[in-house]
């Protein structure tokens, strides 16, 4: 009833000035409405509105763009109250999830080098080729545990879960509880080229094979409102000259045929245009994060407006008529 008089007196107000106001000057004010009506909603207290999910979508360095949408996020006070992630967006999600904000996710990223993620030398590369040894990846566990001060999924602020493939019977595997560093690194191990996680009798790879952008994982976590950050970049362009590229595009031919239907349960995705950059380029950081903050800065009032409609219902589409 409180948020309905609120509403009622912004329109009311509104009402009367859109009457004197010429028809060149609606836009202006059907911005400012929701712009008066916005500061409402973010001085709402969190259980009276709608639950906000971000779901972050895997892609390799593309990830990085994940940082640039929660710098936008943060601009504009956008809540957010569930994150879910697969492969790069478990990584970034998690980082965030435990407390970190955007700028100190730059911070992080801006030193990260793959040799910090994974052993990377000749040995290595022998046993990979000749020994069927895959790669090691608890570098990168150990680089999130010191990250995130080696949480657990309960002690993280926002609610968080991420997704990794089993690799036996092919079965997706949700990930909310336990060591956060161990599940961000099965999510996130590229199958042919990092060994798998053992978790819980489970062995586990990159989640991208089964759910790349994991949107029903949000919905079955209490999400109201679910806007997802899709990454994926036209695979018919990748390099294939190297192994790991082929191995990525194996994951992004399986994800592909995947998206269309994960991602119709999405309230609004985000697409960043990272078309063109390889998903080894982690020096390219810069870049990737500010296509991140292009596309949110684009899309940002629709976004509010999916948020303040949710709340309001049809009665903000009643009072926007008179705008």
């Amino acid at each position: 009833m409180k948020k309905l008089i609120i509403l009622l007196l912004v329109s009311f107000n509104f009402f009367i000035f859109s009457s004197l106001w010429s028809s060149d000057n609606n836009s202006i004010l059907e911005n400012t409405f929701y712009d008066k009506v916005w500061q409402e909603v973010i001085s709402m207290p969190k259980d009276n509105r709608p639950k906000i999910a971000l779901v972050l979508g895997g892609g390799g360095a593309r990830g990085f763009a994940h940082i640039g949408v929660l710098q936008v996020f943060e601009e504009n006070h956008i809540p957010i109250d569930i994150i879910t992630g697969t492969s790069a967006g478990a990584f970034i999600g998690a980082l965030y999830a435990s407390g970190k904000t955007s700028e100190d996710l730059k911070k992080i990223t801006k030193k990260i080098k793959w040799h910090d993620l994974f052993t990377l030398d000749l040995i290595s590369f022998f046993k990979l080729l000749f020994k069927d040894k895959f790669l090691d990846s608890s570098k990168m566990g150990i680089l999130i545990s010191k990250n995130i001060e080696g949480k657990h999924f309960y002690e993280l602020n926002i609610p968080f879960a991420c997704v990794a493939a089993d690799i036996v019977t092919g079965e997706k595997v949700v990930l909310r509880d336990g060591d956060v560093a161990q599940a961000v690194c099965a999510s996130s191990a590229i199958p042919g080229i990092f060994e798998p996680i053992e978790y819980k009798q489970r062995y586990l790879v990159d989640g991208g094979i089964v759910d790349n952008v994991p949107v029903d994982v949000a919905k079955g976590l209490g999400a109201d409102i679910i806007i997802a950050v899709n990454i994926e970049a036209d695979f018919t362009q990748n390099e294939l000259k190297k192994a790991i590229n082929m191995l990525f595009q194996i994951t992004y031919i399986q994800g592909k045929r995947l998206n269309a239907h994960i991602l119709k349960d999405a309230d609004f995705i985000l697409l960043p245009s990272v078309s063109g950059i390889d998903v080894q380029s982690l020096e390219n950081y810069e870049i990737i994060i500010e296509e991140g903050r292009i596309e949110t800065r684009k899309n940002i009032k629709q976004i509010k407006k999916i948020i303040i409609k949710k709340i309001y219902g049809d009665f903000i589409q009643e009072s926007n008529k008179d705008i």
